[in-house]
């Protein structure tokens, strides 16, 4: 018997020993970071996911538009043209209108203008018309569209008032059609205000004219 157990053990020791040494090494307790190992992260973005760029949009500026009269057309009555007419008309005058107060007294045929007694005392050096040089023409007394194929403009007056037209009323329009140009014109407690040819339009009051292009 005691030969037999001193078999088994001399074949067990053999098998013990060839397993160790098929291993590198046996670990106890928590492993060593390995200095040569790499991690890869995988991250996977939903389509539904925003991404940034690290770029910052560029703001955008609104297209300007301009809207005369401000309160837009539908907010006036328009009126027959033919109450201003001029009988006769004048060499240079086919319609005349003047607003409530009597300030402003406009004239359309072969011109279009409004003289204006009580005017800005400034007016924008790009909107004067240049007939009499800038400083001349700082006071608005008289402004519109001078000749069709150009904007309108303000300068002073040369000579007299002319005589008012009826009055378009506060809320009142009027579309005034004369040989090579149409003009439609707002009543307001605020202003006059008036388009015509080049897609120019105007705001005239007491305290300022300005001129702009219509959207």
């Amino acid at each position: 018997m005691k030969s037999i157990r001193i078999l088994t053990l001399a074949m067990i020791l053999p098998l013990v020993a060839l397993g160790l040494s098929a291993c590198d090494r046996v670990v106890f307790g928590d492993p060593e970071a390995d200095p040569n190992a790499r991690v890869t992260v995988t991250t996977t973005v939903s389509p539904d996911t925003p991404t940034t760029t690290g770029e910052t949009p560029t703001p955008t500026t609104p297209p300007r538009t301009t809207a005369i009269p401000p309160d837009g057309p539908a907010a006036y009555h328009a009126v027959d043209p033919s109450r201003f007419l001029l009988a006769p008309p004048t060499p240079v005058a086919t319609y005349a209108f003047s607003v409530p107060s009597g300030n402003i007294a406009c004239f359309a045929g072969s011109e279009f203008i409004c003289e204006i007694h009580d005017g800005p005392n400034q007016s924008a050096a790009q909107s004067r018309c240049g007939f009499y040089g800038d400083n001349a023409e700082e006071h608005v007394r008289i402004a519109g569209w001078f000749k069709y194929d150009r904007a309108p403009c303000s300068t002073i007056l040369q000579g007299v008032w002319r005589d008012p037209g009826p009055a378009l009323n506060y809320g009142e329009s009027v579309r005034l059609s004369v040989p090579g140009a149409e003009f439609n014109c707002y009543s307001s407690i605020e202003a006059l205000y008036c388009t015509g040819p080049q897609n120019y339009g105007f705001k005239l009051s007491r305290t300022e004219f300005i001129r702009s292009p219509l959207s």
